[in-house]
């Protein structure tokens, strides 16, 4: 189904669907950078998750969502403001009370966009999963690895084949072990089936430091921060600091793993979050 987002500077639709218990706790996935609701195929049929009320969505400019440029682009992106509420539409429109929200990686800004916005007085608990919560556009995050750095060049090029190569580079940095065949096709689709000017206008924003800034003075919920040890593009250090903001946070290392430990070491993921949405 498709919702009407954020509407304060530039109205989307964005598309949600639904899995799952509809009577069930609900786990609300934001996904990440140049990416879509696809991610999360190992989740939303677990067997472990399979009693709660799974959510996805798509992120404005990213799958099945609309894609309109800003008027203002390349001048400004979307806004943080308009992505914040994209979120608590979803939560509206489907009726989700007390979520647990569950964001991996450029996923971890949009939530602090959401927490800064609305606060948690609505959600029960939350998962930061390999997620970048600072993000400056003038010069190069401390949190951003050369899993990223290493291939923005190509990745957010015009010209098509250099496009293509960034974006197969990015996604064989995302695993510290290959993935299956059918993990890597579906993951570069999706990241492929976004164009480079939806990229960019999700990348042009005000500088975000959620993480010294909007974490530390929500009031805490139930928190777990998902990282995998050998992540190169979000630096293990991002989910440090979340840690360090969120008053009562748990760190959940994932030795050996790379950027994606909801497809690396699905089991135990899998296992993690259901834990936390059953206790809260």
């Amino acid at each position: 189904m498709m919702v009407p987002g954020g509407s304060r500077t530039n109205a989307m639709n964005i598309a949600v669907r639904e899995f799952g218990n509809p009577s069930g706790k609900p786990i609300l996935f934001i996904h990440g950078f140049s990416q879509s609701m696809q991610c999360w195929n190992h989740q939303v049929m677990a067997a472990e998750l399979i009693g709660f009320r799974l959510i996805t969505m798509d992120l404005r400019g990213h799958g099945d969502s609309d894609r309109a440029l800003p008027a203002n682009f390349p001048n400004a992106g979307y806004q943080p403001v308009d992505q914040a509420d994209d979120v608590a539409a979803v939560i509206a429109a489907k009726g989700l009370v007390k979520p647990v929200i569950v964001a991996w990686s450029f996923g971890g800004i949009v939530l602090g966009d959401y927490l800064k916005a609305h606060g948690t007085g609505k959600v029960a608990g939350l998962n930061f999963v390999g997620a970048l919560t600072r993000f400056e556009a003038t010069h190069t995050s401390d949190f951003l690895g050369p899993g990223f750095l290493g291939v923005a060049v190509d990745w957010f090029s015009p010209i098509w084949p250099n496009n293509i190569k960034g974006s197969i580079n990015f996604v064989a940095a995302c695993t510290n072990a290959p993935l299956s065949v059918d993990d890597f096709a579906t993951t570069l689709a999706c990241n492929i089936a976004v164009p480079w000017t939806n990229r960019a206008a999700t990348g042009i924003r005000p500088d975000i430091f959620h993480d010294q800034t909007t974490l530390n003075s929500i009031a805490p919920v139930p928190t777990v921060v998902t990282h995998g040890s050998a992540d190169q593009v979000v630096l293990p250090a991002s989910s440090d600091a979340i840690v360090a903001a969120i008053a009562g946070a748990t760190l959940s290392r994932y030795d050996g793993v790379g950027h994606m430990p909801f497809v690396e070491d699905v089991a135990r993921f899998n296992r993690e979050l259901a834990a936390l949405r059953a206790s809260v």
